[in-house]
């Protein structure tokens, strides 16, 4: 049985539990030594034993899980009592029970751990693109440092630069460091988030409104002709031309899935956990040219429907290289679902709900007018 936040005897702790508790509070272990886990609201931990001494109650701190399992502290708490009972009062107060120096990680090591927590109900990127971005901007600073030599200074020098130079990026970078830190305060490796007292002296991050440039829809039908004529590998050029035709984002497009293309009812059923926000499944009405790409990308089955030369996901970055640098159009990927918007409003008679459904918008949100003025590339 598991220990409760109180007072009183408790069941004793469980290692099971120990892994899982994350809400503050005192947690005693009923083992009859006094002890019992400490969870504060940062999210740290630690053990903690109440004993006599001198006919006056105190509190011993015995260390940290993970580093300090629960055996181990009810080994230091016994230890600790026998002292007691024995006399060694003074010594006790003098010489606490040692604990031994953790192994404690560096940034880069522990970066990993961290990225796969960030990740869970995320798509299946997000570890990447968080492990990419301190690759980058964070490990040439802090990436070979202890976790508990970092400091707000450490911190603050880099983000500082980062925050002048590339305001968007550090937004997002920062939210990775302090991920990082907040799992090493709640896994016992720090007793504090350096980024707190970071975040006092750093410039506020100011990021542009504009938004990503678009294709004027006259111009697609030349794009997609280019397109063909490029000397590109032809699975990217097909989910490239399947992208703009279902008006669909990159992510999407990249890991589309044969389970989920329905050719009978020309259907392509994207689930929730693949749509962004993973609030509610998209289905998408494939056009004429939108099966004939699906028949070229075949064979069809179970797998990626445009999948890398080996068979994996391609990169986020394959259709923006294809794009900008082999063809020659400065626009984003997801300029040409502006594209779309602009073409239905303009040349269709559709509602305007309509045109927004199509995209996968929530209707009626703010994203509405997100797309309704963007630059567009003549």
């Amino acid at each position: 049985m598991s220990g409760q936040s109180g007072s009183g005897v408790r069941g004793k702790l469980t290692s099971a539990f120990i892994r899982k508790i994350n809400a503050p509070g005192r947690y005693h272990d009923g083992s009859g030594l006094g002890l019992m886990l400490r969870v504060m609201p940062s999210g740290s931990r630690q053990w903690v034993q109440r004993i006599m001494v001198g006919g006056k109650r105190m509190e011993l701190g015995l260390g940290s899980p993970p580093i300090i399992t629960l055996q181990a502290a009810r080994d230091r708490a016994l230890e600790n009592k026998r002292a007691a009972y024995g006399g060694q009062i003074s010594e006790l107060i003098r010489t606490p029970v040692p604990s031994p120096v953790p192994d404690v990680p560096t940034f880069e090591q522990i970066a990993a751990k961290a990225a796969s927590v960030y990740a869970v109900g995320k798509s299946k990127s997000s570890d990447t693109r968080f492990i990419g971005a301190l690759k980058l901007h964070v490990f040439p600073h802090i990436g070979n440092k202890k976790v508990n030599t970092i400091t707000s200074g450490d911190l603050n020098e880099f983000l500082t630069t980062l925050i002048d130079e590339k305001p968007a990026v550090a937004a997002k970078v920062k939210v990775y460091v302090n991920f990082t830190m907040k799992w090493c305060v709640g896994n016992g490796f720090i007793d504090r988030n350096p980024l707190d007292q970071a975040k006092i002296s750093l410039p506020k991050i100011v990021t542009s409104d504009n938004h990503r440039v678009s294709l004027q829809y006259q111009n697609v039908h030349k794009f997609i002709v280019d397109l063909k004529q490029s000397g590109a590998k032809q699975m990217t050029k097909l989910g490239l031309e399947f992208l703009i035709l279902c008006a669909s984002r990159s992510g999407e497009v990249r890991g589309a899935v044969w389970e989920e293309i329905d050719l009978n009812d020309k259907l392509w059923k994207i689930p929730k956990e693949r749509m962004k926000g993973r609030k509610k499944s998209h289905t998408v009405p494939l056009s004429g040219r939108a099966i004939e790409i699906l028949e070229e990308a075949g064979p069809k089955g179970s797998g990626l429907v445009f999948p890398s030369p080996r068979n994996k996901i391609l990169s986020d970055v394959t259709y923006s290289k294809l794009t900008k640098k082999t063809l020659g159009y400065d626009v984003d990927i997801h300029g040409f679902r502006t594209s779309f918007r602009t073409w239905a409003q303009e040349r269709t008679t559709f509602s305007e709900d309509a045109c927004e459904l199509a995209l996968a918008h929530t209707v009626g949100s703010s994203v509405r007018r997100a797309y309704a003025s963007v630059p567009r590339l003549t």
